[in-house]
């Protein structure tokens, strides 16, 4: 069971990421949808069974591709509530940073795509 698992928590992720960059999905129901299902597989198997999980989200958030940042931020806001406080500090700790950078941020391409990170980040930074 533990190979499949991570076999299914390995094509989560790749969809899910994989989806905030096709351009054929205009609809942010589908990618809200796929970020909510992460978010309940990491309620289950993080940080046991599935360690890297917070780590591969924080390291998009990272990232200039402005349509993984915000697919890694949604996955992040529906993950939130399942952070027990065994690890939200660290959680928190670990991200604000990256939150604090994305609001005073100016090397984003366009000042819209910069407003959307900053209205997400903000948006996380409530569920912290």
């Amino acid at each position: 069971l533990g190979d499949a698992s991570s076999k299914i928590r390995t094509q989560v992720v790749r969809t899910v990421l994989r989806s905030g960059t096709a351009r054929r999905i205009h609809s942010p129901v589908p990618c809200a949808a796929q970020a909510l299902v992460m978010a309940q597989i990491g309620n289950h198997d993080w940080p046991e069974e599935w360690p890297s999980l917070f780590d591969n989200l924080l390291a998009c958030v990272r990232l200039t591709d402005a349509k993984l940042l915000h697919g890694a931020l949604r996955c992040l806001s529906f993950f939130a509530p399942y952070i027990s406080t065994d690890h939200i500090q660290m959680a928190t700790e670990r991200l604000s940073p990256e939150l604090l950078r994305l609001f005073t941020s100016t090397t984003h391409s366009s000042r819209c795509v910069q407003c959307e990170s900053g209205s997400r980040a903000l948006y996380m930074s409530r569920r912290f």
